[in-house]
Parts: C-alpha cells; structure tokens; sequence
C-alpha cells in the first residue's frame, strides 16, 4: 500500500507542475507577449525554452510512467465501468 501512495504521489507532483507551469505562462506571460516586437518575443520564448527543457521531459515521463501504476488492477482486465456509462461501448 505505501509503493501504490508513492507511485500516485509522483504521478501526480509532476503533472501538477506541469499544469502550474502552463496556467502561468498562459495567465501571466502570454497577454504581455502581444506587446513584444519579433525580435524580443524570440528572445523571450528561448530563454523560456532555455530554462524549461531541463524540467519538462523528465517530468513529463514521470507522471506518465507513474499514471501507469496507479490503478494496476484495471491494466489486468476490462474497467468496472464498461457499459454503465453509454460511452465506453456494451458490458
């Protein structure tokens, strides 16, 4: 039970990272850049590009890797939930 809490934890600190990153840059950083010239935009998103590649890809297999091991059970066979939701197709 303590491997399975662990394994949600890093599935879903990478993940909330990474969804704060892109609410900032959308919320803050975004609406500002409209107002940039083409050479200061440029600038901008590759020091942004420079300072986020060493964060994004790993954290990014992290949490995909990790939302794998959440709910092992339903990796061995069909979802509960089969046919009881109209969208997921007949039980």
């Amino acid at each position: 039970m303590a491997v399975l809490k662990a394994v949600r934890v890093v599935a879903l600190v990478p993940a909330g990272l990474q969804a704060g990153i892109l609410l900032g840059y959308r919320a803050g950083d975004y609406p500002a850049l409209r107002g940039l010239s083409a050479s200061c935009f440029v600038q901008f998103q590759q020091g942004l590009h420079l300072h986020f590649v060493k964060l994004m890809p790993p954290s990014m297999l992290a949490a995909l890797l990790a939302s794998l091991g959440w709910r092992p059970e339903r990796l061995a066979g069909p979802h509960p939930l089969n046919g009881r939701l109209g969208i997921l197709g007949p039980a």
